[in-house]
């Protein structure tokens, strides 16, 4: 499996990004490659397709598949495994939050008093997702905590956050992932799927 990636400002190939992937791909059809997936974001994708096949006069597309994320996510993880669990979206993340945070109020330092005002719960939430995205779990937290010292205002800070993040990944256990666990999911999965395979 080979990843191309083409990005840049329109007009620096002499041609839009469009045209000039469109272009590759027919290209490569007409040498007889397959196994070709083009990845756009979910509400361009027949927009795409039509658009490779027009500029290609091509009556079909047999060697090329023009997918979203989320449905190369959804085709990976139904062959390889993964699917069978449940996906928790945005809001369902926010209320297994805010149930961890009402779960751990009483034990916050810092955070004790505007854990329950406004904001606080979607400050939190990407707060989360960024410490998720960056692979830091409550543990490196604990260790950071340690590392800053006690009694000062960062380490109460990083206690109180990893509080939270703990309750919240006690809550989501092994049946459930969210956005943030469904892309590190797809991307574990991904070196053991047939269907990418010499594309």
């Amino acid at each position: 499996m080979r990843i191309r990636v083409i990005v840049g400002r329109e007009g620096r190939l002499h041609i839009n990004k469009s045209d000039y992937i469109y272009e590759e791909i027919g290209a490569r059809l007409q040498r007889g490659r397959s196994k070709m997936y083009l990845v756009v974001p979910e509400q361009f994708t027949l927009g795409a397709e039509r658009e490779l096949m027009a500029y290609n006069r091509l009556p079909g597309l047999l060697g090329a598949d023009v997918l979203s994320f989320k449905r190369l996510e959804y085709r990976v993880l139904s062959e390889v495994g993964g699917i069978a669990k449940t996906f928790v979206d945005e809001h369902g993340k926010q209320m297994l939050l805010q149930k961890s945070i009402r779960e751990v109020q009483k034990e916050l330092s810092v955070y004790r008093r505007s854990a329950g005002k406004l904001g606080f719960l979607e400050n939190i939430c990407a707060f989360i997702s960024e410490l998720k995205q960056s692979e830091i779990t409550p543990e490196d937290l604990e260790t950071a905590e340690s590392e800053v010292g006690e009694g000062r205002i960062l380490s109460q800070k990083l206690k109180d956050i990893r509080k939270i993040y703990g309750a919240y990944t006690k809550l989501l256990g092994g049946e459930r992932i969210d956005g943030d666990d469904r892309a590190k999911l797809l991307c574990a999965q991904i070196p053991k799927s047939d269907y990418l395979e010499r594309s």
